[in-house]
């Protein structure tokens, strides 16, 4: 059975602290940050020092830019150049329980001096300019089990405006982190701050897995710090393609930090606000790139909204400059043919696809010129890609190079690129028959991306979700993509879904662990209002 530990301190305090500061918005920056060029670094004292310096820089940047919290991405500190696990546990940071303050104690007095340059001079500096950082860093832990060795985890770590450390959160999904360890219990990590917002944060994979990312979701959490070592793939996990899908699926305020490494298809950094969509995004292409991106957010999405404007986009790289930036392909395994104002519905197990196209074909491209054809992909599986543990499931359009085979994958060089068809309307649903399979154990987004590898604007497409209904007494649920915008620049536009508890996967988990959840919660909610009712009490009796 996996298990799970939440902070739930952090959750209730939410509800019940109310500070002075009224502002309906908050300014949050996310760092772009390029790895290391190689894959051993030869002086890796000199790689994290200068590493530190430049973290030092932003934070002095982003506090002048008046940001209130700043995120840098996942394992540019002292993580990746570096080869061995000796040298990894060499240059970790060490933390104790001690070391971690209450969040919702704004006057928290803490001394790292002791700790870690990285510790102890990101603390100073966070708290010279009063602003909240998160870092991700390797941290490591004496073995419980032999006291010489270690255990090694990538972590996040929270400083508030004082420099305390406030939330500390260990990488669950460690699938690509071979020399690293995985916590044994899953933890859902939140924390409070000052400016009247309660902010979860997890890191890379966890973002599509049941833990901790699907769980957060389940309690409301709806300000996210994401940073990510992220692996581009098309034709459905390309960095801000995945991102905007979740973040207006679950509308919830994400702020993505990438780590851009072109040779491995690394990079792309966001602040992605639900419905309203990107607000300010990043995708490498062409070179590698420090950016720092900053934006103000409202702090109750269901209250406020903000559109973003036709230069949300850092800096838009044409087609040749994204060759540079090298994607791997998850190859798509059912395919059929385009329809053409035509409705096609095709089902697999537990799941119906429907399609209702209408498009435009333009003259086949003559040489050198190349052009993509287009299938439609219809898939209901096991994960042997991203997330063992979790199923598959998707609807959508996709791009195909030569043949059925290479559905998914990009021409590159893309030069001599054009258009080939162009898409008036489209309209894609995929239903699930929930069965064993219950609503809160799916996870489902709109996934669309263009030719330069970013995600249709917000005012291009819509995306729905519907009420569990009943036919022939089984009960369906029902997600529909539509193209809202004509367009000839589409690689994939459709539906994407995961699911954690299908009857035809197994997952080695029970009723009993969603019963200890909700159990946790009652219990905590039921100790926060005794707790208010004696405060009350003890302030009428003075």
């Amino acid at each position: 059975m996996k298990k799970f530990w939440i902070n739930f301190f952090g959750i209730l305090t939410c509800w019940e602290y109310v500070n002075g500061n009224k502002d309906d918005f908050y300014t949050a920056a996310v760092v772009e940050f390029p790895t290391s060029p190689h894959s051993a670094v030869t002086n890796v004292e000199s790689m994290i020092e200068d590493t530190l310096n430049e973290y030092l820089r932003l934070i002095n940047e982003a506090a002048e830019s008046g940001v209130d919290i700043v995120a840098f991405p996942e394992g540019t500190l002292n993580y990746v150049g570096i080869a061995t696990r000796r040298l990894l546990i060499k240059h970790a940071v060490e933390l104790s329980d001690g070391d971690i303050y209450n969040s919702t104690d704004f006057n928290n007095k803490c001394n790292y001096s002791k700790k870690s340059p990285i510790i102890s001079r990101i603390s100073l500096k966070s708290r010279e300019n009063r602003i909240y950082v998160l870092i991700n860093t390797i941290e490591r832990v004496k073995s419980t089990r032999d006291n010489k060795a270690y255990n090694l985890y990538n972590t996040n770590i929270v400083f508030d405006r004082n420099g305390c450390i406030v939330s500390r959160y260990r990488k669950y999904n460690t699938k690509l982190d071979p020399l690293l360890n995985r916590t044994e219990i899953a933890q859902v990590q939140v924390f409070q701050t000052d400016f009247d917002v309660v902010f979860g944060h997890f890191t890379s994979l966890d973002i599509i897995s049941k833990y901790p990312a699907y769980i957060m979701m389940q309690y409301g959490i709806q300000h996210i710090l994401h940073p990510t070592l992220w692996y581009s793939s098309t034709p459905f996990y390309a960095s801000l393609q995945l991102y905007q899908g979740f973040s207006y699926a679950n509308n919830i305020a994400l702020m993505v930090a990438g780590a851009n490494n072109l040779v491995s298809g690394q990079g792309g950094s966001g602040i992605f606000v639900g419905t309203s969509g990107a607000l300010v995004m990043y995708q490498p292409g062409g070179e590698r790139m420090q950016q720092m991106i900053i934006s103000k957010i409202p702090k109750h999405l269901d209250t406020y909204s903000i559109r973003s404007d036709n230069n949300n986009i850092v800096k838009r790289y044409n087609q040749k400059e994204m060759d540079q930036l090298f994607i791997s392909v998850i190859p798509v395994k059912n395919t059929h043919a385009l329809v053409n104002q035509e409705f096609k519905k095709v089902c697999k197990g537990k799941l119906c696809c429907e399609f209702y196209l209408k498009y435009e074909s333009y003259d086949k491209p003559i040489a050198p010129k190349l052009g993509y054809s287009y299938r439609l992909s219809i898939f209901s599986g096991s994960d042997e890609y991203l997330d063992e543990n979790s199923h598959e499931m998707h609807c959508a359009i996709v791009a195909c190079t030569e043949k059925e085979s290479n559905c998914g994958s990009r021409f590159v060089p893309s030069d001599n690129v054009v258009a080939t068809v162009k898409f008036s309307e489209i309209h894609v649903s995929m239903t699930v028959e929930l069965e064993e399979l219950e609503d809160i154990d799916l996870m489902v987004m709109p996934t669309n991306i263009d030719f330069l590898l970013l995600p249709l604007r917000v005012d291009d497409f819509a995306y729905t979700a519907s009420d569990v209904f009943n036919e022939n007494n089984k009960q369906y649920k029902k997600y529909t993509a539509t193209l809202l915008s004509e367009t000839d620049k589409i690689l994939t536009f459709g539906v994407l879904g995961r699911g954690f508890q299908l009857a035809e996967f197994h997952v080695d988990d029970n009723d009993f662990e969603n019963d200890l959840l909700w159990w946790y919660l009652l219990s905590t909610m039921i100790f926060g209002a005794s707790l208010m009712v004696i405060v009350w009490r003890l302030t009428r009796d003075k």
